[in-house]
């Protein structure tokens, strides 16, 4: 009787062993991150097969024919929406770029859920409770199911019906533009039926669709996918059909490209003898055009100073700009620094935000914010050998020699914005800033 038992146990953890190879998908490595833009291309249907699941698979698509445009979505916040309020418990919407759909998602550790979805028309469709598209952590032999309640606004039929996710194949896929080695294929089936009444016709329709879905660690996006829809259709009167008709349809497309966004791996700012020290370092660079060196002496208004080209290596890479006409201004107080990068696109990304403390200025002014003049208190002088005045970019537009400090400067011609005021008296120069409305 022991060896029949041993032979059982042996064979259930050959089984078991072979379910936990494999992919396993979580939500560090599969969700979509905001910023990410994801570029997927439809291909001709035709003689696409769902081929074979189970363990070590090649799964080869190279030679798909694309068929129809690309289509762009990029991972946004829900607060840069125009349905946010519709969706309070999400936290990430998937955004098509020429259409403006937006799909609305809640993403946790647990498990990335669909909420609903918005169109430019307003239309919006949404969940009655969350649709659970992705559960985490997710692999090979993995299985899971959920009821589905979707109802759109201004319409009076609820749609109901039934999800289940298998993890049923994982291995090599290869297509048009990529080879994974590293694939988890997951089976998609969902049941959906809803009906309505119109003039005591009651018409049913009942979708059943099988997706399959390929995904990869690491790479926040579906890498293929093949969807077989079928839907039948059935008008009834009274209980007595008087139509039916049942269509098929087929959908396969797979990612065309990825672009990951912008990190700023560090950033820091340092003050040597009169001349801030800006270095940064980046990561993924992906369509970065340029970066943009900002100034500002309140932390709120910046202005850039300076512009470096980016290299556009996905690696890290090293940057360094000196800012030499910190020195022409003196040593404000405090100045703060940033670092914004342009995308060819567009799209803007920036680092943190440094600040360098300089002396303390030994001049002071009013009113600040100024409007036409400016009142000098300088300590223990009553003339100034000169007073110049820099914008915020560090070039001069006024000065004044042998000024006496009872008389007010006048700035009324000067435009609005941040402005440095350097005092020189004998050998010794001091700076404050002054804000001109």
């Amino acid at each position: 009787m022991k060896k029949p038992l041993l032979f059982t146990l042996a064979l259930c953890c050959f089984f078991l062993s072979l379910i936990a190879q494999g992919p396993t998908l979580t939500s560090a490595n599969t969700a979509p991150i905001v910023g990410e833009k994801f570029q997927s291309q439809y291909t001709k249907a035709g003689n696409v097969d769902d081929k074979t699941g189970g363990a070590n698979q090649t799964w080869d698509y190279t030679n798909l024919v694309d068929s129809g445009a690309a289509y762009n979505l990029v991972a946004v916040t829900p607060s840069s929406t125009p349905f946010a309020d519709s969706f309070p418990s999400s936290n990430l919407v998937l955004k098509t770029l020429y259409d403006s759909a937006y799909l609305y998602f809640n993403s946790q550790t647990t498990g990335l859920s669909e909420l609903g979805a918005a169109l430019s028309d307003s239309t919006v469709l949404r969940y009655t409770k969350p649709k659970i598209y992705l559960p985490y952590p997710f692999s090979y032999g993995d299985f899971f199911t959920d009821s589905v309640v979707e109802q759109s606004a201004g319409f009076d039929f609820v749609l109901r019906g039934k999800d289940s996710l298998y993890g049923d194949g994982y291995g090599t896929l290869k297509t048009p533009v990529a080879v994974y080695n590293n694939a988890l294929r997951v089976k998609y089936i969902e049941y959906i039926k809803y009906s309505t009444d119109t003039l005591g016709i009651t018409t049913t329709i009942i979708d059943r669709t099988v997706n399959y879905i390929y995904f990869t660690p690491d790479t926040h996006s579906p890498l293929m996918s093949i969807a077989e829809i079928e839907a039948i259709t059935t008008s009834s009167v009274l209980g007595q059909v008087i139509f039916t008709d049942t269509i098929h349809s087929k959908s396969v497309s797979y990612l065309k490209k990825v672009s990951l966004p912008l990190l700023f791996v560090s950033f820091n700012a340092s003050l040597n003898n009169n001349t801030v020290q800006l270095q940064w370092q980046t990561a993924q660079e992906n369509n970065t055009g340029n970066f943009n060196v900002q100034r500002s002496v309140t932390g709120t208004n910046f202005t850039d100073i300076a512009e470096i080209k980016a290299t556009g290596s996905f690696a890290v890479s090293q940057y360094r700009y000196a800012d030499e006409s910190f020195a022409k201004t003196g040593v404000p107080p405090s100045v703060f620094y940033r670092i914004k990068e342009t995308d060819k696109d567009g799209k803007e990304f920036y680092s943190k935000t440094e600040v360098v403390h300089g002396n303390t200025s030994a001049v002071s002014l009013y009113p600040n914010p100024a409007i036409n003049y400016i009142n000098l208190n300088i300590k223990d002088a009553a003339v100034a050998d000169a007073i110049s005045i820099y914008d915020a970019k560090g070039h001069l537009v006024k000065q004044y020699f042998n000024y006496s400090v009872n008389q007010p400067v006048n700035v009324s011609g000067l435009s609005k914005g941040t402005y440095f005021v350097q005092v020189k008296i004998k050998d010794k120069t001091t700076t404050t800033t002054v804000v001109k409305e």
